[in-house]
């Protein structure tokens, strides 16, 4: 008897646990396929992704999850923003919610020509960043602005969510912020760069955070909601950046006298992370997961400290452009940069980017658009490379910082060539190294066509060669030869491209063969 009640407890006990499981494998709540594809809003005239969703709407949200998604972390999501939407309403929103792309508020269509829907208002989220805080951040986006700086964000989200008692992140402790900040302090910008990019360490967005938090501290709610609703956005800025410096000090963290990046505002959509500046009517997108020369390339441009001097020194660039072509009214200019694009590439007023490298030089094409001559001539791309080689300092560092770590061991005749010829020749400007560059091309490659599809030798020989021609016949008669439609060199110089080609070589022969007989004797 005693084992027939052992034996049926026992059933009873399997049968209730295999109810427990179902009742946890089944959904909360009940969704259903939604009647059309979502668009994924991608930029530039990449065509938008579409993705087939479980559609699920309340009073507060219609939601949209990729069909990867389980039913669990279809129910957590539901749960976690309907709670934030009944305790700060708002008007009804929409989600999409998946795993194939990141976490941003999307207002509205930013040169998009393939987007189908321009009006967007969407909140894109990847399941891995839920949490409450998160949550908020985007709300508050849309609420304040997706220009508002993301750690002011941060702060009054985290704000919000200790008030309501929801779960909070954690924060670093005093000495770990302490050693991460004070190792890069341009972590105190808290612009979106430093919060979401690939350009810092989990280390230094958990110190990011860790400061917004701490301004939550030191200036409460109310106080970060008037520096939200400030309409004076450089006031704004200039107030943020004091309150931080006082968290910081407080922590014992010195910081630099000018923080943040001047004249550009931030803000992100599910691709990219937007750098614009309206003073010049340049916009940077960066790809949230964007590596600077990924896999086996090397080069000196690696953390958002670089990505900043970049972002600074390339407004004066773009500026000495303009003034050298005599563009007095420059074209809006968006840059992409992504792993995904294969090369530079520029369309008018929009270029696709690999690298960061010859941005000068892809923003010349878009100061010459309309200028160029209609025929393709090889002044086009010999243009951009002087301008890139006059106005930015990154090629050719990024060639001297190549012939210096590797090509000193003698990888490659040619590379051995041009850094023999550096230290023989010690050149002490950039127009001198850039002789030597073309000079050392030039033995290799006589000759060779300066278009086509030789890219690498305009870049070589092009800031010496049109160096030459300005020097020697004015800058005048080169812009000529660059801007009059079927136009020869012999009508502008009265003399064939191959005789001032030759001219070119011989002046640099004479000179650094001079110099080889001069340190030889």
């Amino acid at each position: 008897m005693r084992r027939k009640k052992s034996k049926y407890i026992l059933i009873c006990l399997i049968f209730s646990i295999f109810a427990v499981a179902l009742t946890a494998c089944a959904a909360k709540y009940e969704y259903r396929p939604a009647p059309d594809r979502v668009e994924i809003y991608q930029s530039v005239d990449a065509s938008s992704e579409w993705i087939d969703c479980l559609q699920y709407s309340t009073e507060h949200a219609d939601y949209y999850f990729e069909t990867t998604l389980k039913s669990a972390q279809q129910d957590s999501f539901i749960d976690s923003a309907e709670r934030i939407l009944k305790d700060f309403p708002t008007e009804k929103v929409k989600f999409v919610v998946g795993k194939s792309f990141h976490t941003a508020y999307v207002g509205e269509v930013r040169n998009a020509k393939n987007t189908v829907h321009k009006n967007i208002d969407t909140f894109y989220f990847n399941i891995k960043d839920l949490s409450s805080v998160n949550l908020l951040v985007e709300l508050n986006a849309k609420r304040y602005g997706e220009e508002t700086p993301y750690g002011l964000l941060y702060a009054y989200s985290y704000g919000q969510c200790k008030a309501s008692k929801y779960d909070l992140p954690k924060a670093l402790s005093n000495r770990q912020l302490k050693e991460t900040v004070n190792k890069n302090k341009d972590i105190t910008d808290l612009n979106t760069f430093v919060f979401l990019s690939s350009f810092t360490t989990a280390a230094e967005k958990s110190a990011a955070q860790t400061l917004s938090i701490k301004l939550y501290e030191l200036l409460g709610g109310q106080e970060l909601q008037k520096l939200l609703e400030m309409t004076d956005l450089n006031a704004r800025q200039n107030i943020a950046n004091l309150h931080i410096k006082t968290v910081c000090y407080q922590s014992g963290i010195s910081t630099q006298f000018q923080m943040g990046v001047e004249d550009y505002s931030f803000y992100h959509t599910q691709k990219y992370i937007v750098a614009e500046n309206r003073n010049m009517n340049v916009r940077f997108f960066v790809d949230v997961d964007y590596q600077i020369l990924p896999d086996e390339r090397e080069t000196y441009l690696n953390h958002y400290t670089d990505l900043k001097t970049i972002l600074v020194q390339s407004v004066s660039s773009f500026e000495k452009v303009n003034e050298f072509v005599g563009n007095s009214s420059p074209a809006p200019a968006d840059f992409y940069l992504s792993n995904d694009f294969e090369w530079n590439q520029t369309y008018g007023n929009y270029c696709n980017m690999f690298y960061f490298l010859e941005i000068t030089h892809e923003y010349c094409h878009i100061a010459m658009w309309g200028k160029d001559r209609i025929d393709w001539n090889w002044t086009a791309e010999v243009l951009a490379c002087y301008c890139d080689m006059l106005f930015s300092d990154y090629e050719t560092e990024y060639l001297l910082y190549s012939l210096t770590k590797y090509d000193s061991i003698g990888q490659g005749e040619h590379a051995k060539k041009a850094y023999e010829l550096l230290l023989r020749y010690q050149p002490t400007d950039k127009m001198e190294f850039w002789d030597i560059l073309g000079y050392v091309y030039e033995c290799f490659h006589p000759n060779q066509d300066l278009g086509g599809v030789t890219w690498k030798l305009p870049e070589r020989i092009a800031p010496s060669f049109c160096n030459y021609l300005m020097e020697t016949y004015g800058k005048q008669k080169f812009m000529q030869i660059c801007t009059t439609d079927y136009a020869t060199e012999t009508d502008v110089y009265g003399k064939t491209f191959e005789q001032l080609r030759a001219e070119w070589f011989a002046s640099l022969q004479a000179r650094f063969e001079q110099i080889s007989e001069q340190k030889s004797s």
